[in-house]
């Protein structure tokens, strides 16, 4: 319950209680059917570690970005951290869209 209570996104929480539910009416296949819903939960778990990661390195290379904005005009430091519109720029010029892709392909399973 644990394991399924911590998955970020609720459409797989509640595709795997489904397949739990169906799971007592197959008794004959339980063996195998107890190993498919514990594959596609260690999935969903990797997926939702997948997931985080990504947004702390988008959140990374954003932070990196602001601060690169920061250190280049120096004489607006404070204003240049609270303005949304050089936040903005910032988070569209991260090189997330370069770098992500490249990075998760080698997080994802082969």
């Amino acid at each position: 319950v644990e394991r399924l209570n911590s998955l970020g996104v609720d459409r797989w929480r509640k595709e795997i209680l489904s397949d739990m539910d169906e799971l007592r009416w197959f008794v004959c296949y339980r063996k195998k059917s107890t190993d498919m819903i514990y594959s596609k939960l260690a999935h969903y778990e990797h997926m939702d570690q997948l997931r985080e990661a990504t947004s702390i390195l988008e959140l990374a290379l954003w932070k990196e970005s602001i601060n690169c904005s920061v250190a280049n005009d120096q004489e607006s430091v404070m204003t240049s951290c609270h303005n949304e519109d050089t936040m903005n720029t910032c988070r569209i010029r991260c090189g997330a869209d370069v770098v992500m892709p490249n990075v998760v392909s080698f997080l994802l399973p082969a």
